[in-house]
């Protein structure tokens, strides 16, 4: 029996680890499991409070329908190398559209919060999209109360760009350079 190879994307300070269904299954079920296939400790704060047990149903069986879609979808954000514990999530709203856009979102736990950990993690997952020819921008919305979110996008190169699809959120845009 072979073993499926994991997508990671590795940062300065952290791994991210691309969501596949078996993760996501353990994730809500089996703690243990969920801790032992990312090879990192899971507090029990996890998961940050934005991201609802509905969220990860949704992204296990789009993965499991599709199993090409892993890495547009949910990846997990794992600090340090000799103790590695898991610290947030973010990704993809899925494939691009037919206008090359994604959507990206994040989140931290609150412990882990203005340590530069999410515009680590949003660079990366920045470059993995635009490694993609298909990726011609990137969106994220966000509220505008949120200024550190904001703060954020803004040092990862997006500018505002109207309002967002939920009601009383702001849109924020990258394009792809050149």
């Amino acid at each position: 029996m072979s073993e499926k190879k994991v997508l990671k994307i590795a940062t300065p300070r952290l791994t991210l680890v691309a969501a596949t269904p078996e993760l996501t299954w353990a994730d809500l079920d089996d703690r243990t499991a969920f801790e032992e296939m990312l090879g990192a400790a899971v507090s029990l704060e996890w998961p940050p409070s934005i991201f609802e047990d509905k969220d990860r149903i949704y992204f296990a069986k789009r993965l499991e329908n599709n199993p090409e879609s892993v890495g547009w979808w949910h990846w997990y954000f794992i600090l340090g190398e000799n103790s590695p514990r898991l610290i947030g999530n973010g990704g993809f709203g899925g494939f691009p559209d037919d206008e090359g856009s994604v959507m990206v979102g994040y989140s931290l736990l609150p412990q882990f919060y203005r340590r530069g950990y999410a515009s680590e993690a949003v660079a990366a997952l920045i470059d993995w999209a635009f490694a993609d020819v298909r990726v011609r921008r990137i969106v994220a919305d966000v509220f505008p109360d949120l200024a550190p979110s904001i703060g954020l996008l803004r040092k990862c190169g997006f500018v505002q760009n109207g309002g967002g699809d939920e009601a009383g959120t702001i849109r924020f845009e990258r394009r792809r350079a050149g």
